[in-house]
């Protein structure tokens, strides 16, 4: 039970913050279902040359798999809505960019430069030169978390693996323009951004939709996907103030109702498919999309022990959720190191090419990136977040000091003035 501040005058009642933490472990499950959803996408159609689909199971079996790609848009509404309640938090405390850079610095850049050599030298040992020589030039761009722009400018996806990799590119694009817009609006005017946000980046991406421009630019953008960031940080806002978070928590259940019907009216006209190119889930798609996840985290977090809501709190989600970043960032090449290194007969012949043996394929590949992630997190990843301790925000004006979280769980910051507690480890 949360216990709740009262309002003084130094406190207006429009800022009253409850005064007890808590951990929520269904956001945790919320990150592991939006991988869950990534993997089902990539690894769920099997391998190369599968049989086609034959019955009516196996066909709606496709049709599954083909909308995982939404996962990643869930990981943004999560990322937007955890990252922009740690800036908030840190709002008037010292070095605040300082910190949260240097803490997000060693969250991310270690898994994923490493990364990028190793797939450098893999790509060159088991693809040739002339792939090599792509993603060579390709490089700088991933260097500087541009390749989105890359795969925009081309028309074309990345080389070598790496086209998982844009959706990184568009959360670090969003790191360094939010702080600066939290440290300088109130919390009603960020809200106002956010909404502002929402309607441009649905306008925009009509507009570009009816003028032809390519589904890949529309997909990879940031400023063209940032609906799904703006609606994770309007509910990061609204919870911070228990009135406003009532009143949206309130609207959850009909708002994510809407979004599921938009949904489905968009799978039916796509002949039973959730396309990511197709014009009506790029323009429509995606911010219903959005506002379904954001609907998702507000009901997660505002009534976790709801019946429908219990199981995103789930101990394999959470502990998926845990590893999630390395997963992403793993599971991509799985398959390229499966088709080129395994002999295709032995494939065939373990996973076969029909349903049963898709999600064979979809279990065992799975299951590597889960441990890899896990190799990763406890003899990598590790080393580099227990420097994080050097980088603590402690609120100037409520004296807040990060509390200790059990053993395994990410690294929460938490002001003891404030209602959320920010999971900074979220894969971002």
């Amino acid at each position: 039970m949360t216990t709740h501040s009262v309002a003084t005058p130094e406190q207006p009642a429009q800022e009253m913050r409850p005064a007890v933490l808590r951990h929520i472990p269904a956001l945790d499950g919320i990150r592991g279902i939006a991988i869950a959803l990534v993997l089902l996408f990539h690894f769920g159609g099997g391998l190369r040359g599968a049989a086609a689909d034959t019955t009516t199971l196996e066909q709606g079996y496709s049709r599954v798999v083909s909308a995982g790609w939404c996962g990643v848009d869930l990981f943004f509404v999560l990322s937007s809505f955890l990252i922009t309640s740690v800036l908030y938090d840190a709002k008037d405390a010292p070095r605040y960019f300082r910190n949260f850079y240097m803490r997000r610095v060693l969250r991310i850049f270690p898994l994923y430069y490493g990364f990028l050599l190793v797939m450098l030298l893999v790509t060159f040992a088991l693809a040739g030169g002339e792939e090599w020589h792509k993603l060579w030039d390709a490089g700088p761009w991933l260097l500087l978390y541009f390749q989105n722009f890359w795969i925009a400018a081309h028309d074309a996806w990345l080389p070598g693996q790496m086209n998982h990799l844009w959706s990184l590119a568009i959360e670090e694009q969003f790191y360094l323009v939010w702080p600066l817009v939290v440290l300088l609006c109130a919390r009603r005017t960020i809200r106002r951004v956010c909404l502002g946000i929402v309607v441009g980046a649905f306008a925009l991406r009509c507009g570009l939709t009816l003028g032809g421009v390519s589904e890949k630019i529309i997909y990879v953008l940031p400023f063209l996907r940032a609906d799904a960031f703006a609606i994770g940080a309007f509910v990061a806002t609204a919870y911070r103030e228990e009135g406003d978070f009532r009143r949206l928590a309130g609207k959850a259940g009909p708002v994510g109702a809407a979004s599921l019907i938009v949904i489905a009216g968009l799978i039916a006209g796509q002949g039973g498919y959730l396309a990511w190119s197709h014009p009506l889930t790029q323009t429509v798609g995606f911010t219903a999309l959005a506002l379904l996840y954001g609907a998702l985290l507000t009901g997660a977090v505002a009534l976790p022990r709801h019946t429908l809501l219990r199981w995103c709190a789930a101990a394999p989600l959470r502990q998926l959720g845990k590893y999630s970043y390395a997963v992403y960032v793993f599971h991509f090449p799985i398959l390229m190191v499966m088709n080129h290194t395994v002999p295709r007969w032995y494939l065939t012949r373990v996973f076969g090419t029909g349903l049963s043996g898709r999600i064979a394929f979809l279990i065992a590949a799975s299951a590597v990136s889960v441990l890899l992630a896990i190799v990763s997190w406890y003899a990598f990843e590790t080393r580099f977040l227990r420097l994080k301790r050097h980088f603590v925000t402690r609120s100037r004006a409520r004296g807040a000091a990060p509390e200790a979280t059990p053993a395994g769980l990410p690294a929460v910051a938490i002001d003891a003035q404030s209602r959320v507690v920010a999971i900074e480890e979220a894969r971002v």
